[in-house]
């Protein structure tokens, strides 16, 4: 007699069914992390499926790497290190002990065909420590490759100034194996930040277990925003369809920069689109597939986050989800990638195109169906230019700009009663507050020569786009500050650029040092001088300011310091507050910058008080805005479960909860925020987020999400929506 609770132990240590053309995401749960949950179709378009299993081979074990169809598994009782297979999580290979080496941590793994077409070759390489392990699939024993001596040749200067500064050694971290080699980037934590240069490694051997390499420098790509590590900087590197591709990922600001290495002129070239592939992106490894749904797309998770994110590389925008079920807790975080070998039969590929014919061509029939449906029930069908010239030319009257011309653009008849007017002059001597009733998120689309428009005012559905070409010679500028109508745009190695898409003036400023995690701003009003400022807030004690005076000029450069820790956000903007600039830090502490640019005087504070609110929780992003003469601050939760404003009382220095806005509506952005009275009533969030075509907004009479298509539709989180990191609200100014 078969015990039920036996079968189910048995079904729950089997693996799952593979996802098509996908890979797992696997959440780790449960005492002793002695559960998984698999969670697979991703990536589309049917809802992900969750498996939750306890599978022997992975309990209490960490995944170092998922290459050639197995998984590199590190025991963290035993310490010890095994290979199984990715699918089925059979053929266990206990590994040779590292013995000593276990006191150094593993940088990353590397399963390698060594030669290339011959044995399957495991390679580990550790942080701080200039050494190589190495060891065939089936020896008994780990071979050790030393290469500090191979690395003597390139970096002399650099291996003096550990020498003098006492500093770690150079060593190889985030290797990746592609077309025989290994791949890897080189540096050390220097006092300084981690420094850092790519090389190929080639493996040669010279004889009976001994192993030497071939060194050569691999050049980082010229326009990279950010040469060098920081907390908000990482870099990657993976093979895709048989290139080798380069990812640097600005984890603070959200934005991909993504690379393929050009082997004939061995320099790495930008990629505005990856077409058809889908990368993911994990902890300690990366991969890429083809996937059933969109592709152009980046998956990945975060350090103590559970939630999944996939970056667009269309739009720049970034959506999250929690893919994973309601399972105990502790789990470890983030959740890890795992890629089962996909070998789809010809059958099994046949069915599944069959299937999606018979539900495509379902759709049609529904749609031709509904159309005869409402020829027939439609007796009278009035169109536009059914309407009297006199109403038409009534309704153009009250249109401004972008919809007075999207109007002519309809018809004949519509250019018949619209004469067409120069909006640059015959707004010039118009209040601009006057022209639309708020600002507009303005954002790239998939040509990043392109933007879009949405005004947040028009509550349509996909209809509220304006959409307008920027400058060829901007390429991929990143939006750093708006504000007046002018935007700040910068692309590190091509200087910094002021830019009015209304008036299409642009203003340029040599300065090519700008890195992502910068502050950029500019002070001053068109039509007098504008002078861009860059932030550098170095470790939170020191803070580094850049100054432009006239554009062709050096910037001036001063070094401030403050005896409080400010831990500034990447991509933050300051607010103009009592003839002062106010930053928010990640910790809700206020800095006070204060600017005379006739007397060049900077001064640098942070501030004792305020003090963070008390019953303040966890926040993914905090906001400053000025809002009719008073400071507003706003945080915003994970996942938007809650959103909380605080106004500053002067006289006591404290924050004090507001849950109205008084007929203000507020336009959060990294770039700028600002407040506009509200013609409704007020009491409006918006962030750079979209659902759809709709835009997003926090409403603070109902405490919940709203959407500008759906009057009733609502809801209490974020999962869903589209935010949109290379954004701002902008204020056309003619």
């Amino acid at each position: 007699m078969t015990i039920p609770g036996n079968r189910e132990e048995v079904a729950a240590s089997q693996p799952p069914p593979p996802g098509r053309r996908c890979p797992w995401l696997v959440y780790y749960h449960g005492k002793g992390y002695k559960k998984q949950s698999f969670c697979y179709d991703i990536t589309g378009p049917s809802p992900v499926k969750t498996h939750i299993k306890s599978i022997p081979v992975l309990r209490d074990k960490k995944v170092l790497s998922c290459a050639h169809g197995r998984l590199v598994l590190y025991d963290y009782n035993a310490k010890s290190l095994s290979l199984c297979n990715s699918t089925t999580f059979d053929n266990t290979l206990i590994l040779p002990d590292l013995h000593h080496l276990w006191n150094h941590k593993i940088d990353s793994c590397v399963l390698l065909l060594l030669p290339p077409g011959g044995n399957l070759t495991l390679l580990i390489f550790f942080e701080e420590l200039p050494s190589i392990m190495l060891c065939r699939v089936g020896e008994t024993k780990w071979s050790e490759i030393s290469y500090g001596k191979y690395l003597e040749p390139f970096f002399l200067e650099e291996l003096h100034k550990i020498a003098r500064e006492n500093g770690s050694p150079l060593f190889f971290r985030r290797a990746v194996g592609f077309g025989g080699k290994v791949y890897a980037q080189v540096g050390a934590d220097w006092l300084d930040g981690f420094c850092y240069s790519m090389m190929s490694i080639e493996i040669v051997e010279e004889g009976a277990a001994e192993f030497g390499l071939v060194l050569r420098t691999v050049n980082g790509p010229a326009d990279m925003s950010s040469g060098c590590f920081t907390p908000y900087i990482n870099v990657y590197m993976l093979e895709s369809c048989g290139e080798l591709f380069l990812i640097h990922f600005s984890s603070g600001a959200l934005v991909f920069e993504v690379y393929r290495m050009n082997f004939d002129t061995m320099a790495w070239e930008r990629m505005k689109s990856i077409k058809d592939a889908t990368f993911f992106i994990g902890e300690n490894y990366c991969f890429s597939c083809p996937t059933s749904g969109s592709g152009d797309r980046i998956y990945f998770t975060r350090r103590k986050d559970h939630r999944l994110y996939c970056y667009n590389m269309e739009d720049g925008s970034v959506v999250m989800s929690s893919p994973r079920p309601a399972i105990p807790t502790p789990w470890p975080s983030p959740p890890i990638w795992m890629m089962p070998q996909l070998t789809l039969s010809i059958k099994q590929e046949s069915e599944h195109i069959n299937h999606d014919c018979n539900i495509n061509n379902q759709r049609r029939r529904s749609i031709v169906i509904s159309k005869m449906e409402l020829s027939e029930k439609t007796d009278v069908c009035i169109q536009l230019c059914d309407l009297p010239y006199d109403l038409l030319e009534h309704f153009s009257k009250h249109l401004i700009a972008i919809d007075y011309m999207n109007f002519r653009a309809t018809s004949k008849i519509s250019q018949s009663v619209c004469p067409p007017i120069n909006w640059r002059i015959a707004l010039s001597g118009v209040e601009k507050n006057d022209c639309f009733a708020s600002p507009l998120l303005m954002f790239p689309d998939r040509h990043e020569s392109v933007y879009k428009f949405l005004d947040p005012s028009v509550n349509c559905n996909g209809n509220n786009y304006y959409f307008m070409r920027m400058p060829d010679s901007f390429g991929s500028h990143i939006i750093r500050y708006c504000n007046e109508g002018w935007v700040l745009l910068s692309k590190s190695g091509s200087g910094v650029n002021l830019y009015n898409p209304f008036k299409r003036d642009i203003i340029t400023y040599n300065y090519s040092h700008t890195r992502i995690e910068d502050c950029l701003f500019f002070v001053g009003k068109p039509p007098g001088s504008m002078h861009p400022i860059c932030i550098d807030f170095c470790d939170g004690i020191h803070v580094f300011v850049s100054i432009n005076f006239e554009p062709g000029e050096d910037w001036s450069r001063d070094e401030l310091t403050s005896e409080k820790n400010f831990d500034a956000a990447m991509q933050t903007s300051p607010v103009l507050y009592n003839d002062a600039f106010y930053y928010l830090d990640k910790m809700g502490r206020l800095g006070y910058l204060e600017i005379d640019l006739q007397l060049v005087n900077i001064r640098w504070e942070v501030l004792e008080k305020p003090q963070r609110p008390a019953d303040l929780k966890f926040f993914s992003h905090n906001f400053l805005v000025e809002c009719g003469g008073e400071l507003i601050s706003v945080f915003l939760g994970r996942a938007g479960k809650w959103v909380y404003a605080y106004k500053l009382n002067n006289s006591h220095q404290v924050w004090e909860k507001v849950s109205n806005l008084g007929g203000y509506d507020l336009y959060l952005n990294p770039t700028s925020s600002s407040a506009m009275p509200s013609s409704s009533g007020g009491n409006r969030i918006y962030f750079p987020l979209l659902r759809g075509t709709d835009i997003v907004y926090f409403s603070m009479e109902t405490g919940k999400w709203h959407f500008s298509g759906s009057q009733q539709d609502s809801s209490s989180h974020l999962y869903g929506t589209r935010w949109y990191p290379n954004s701002c609200w902008i204020k056309p100014c003619w």
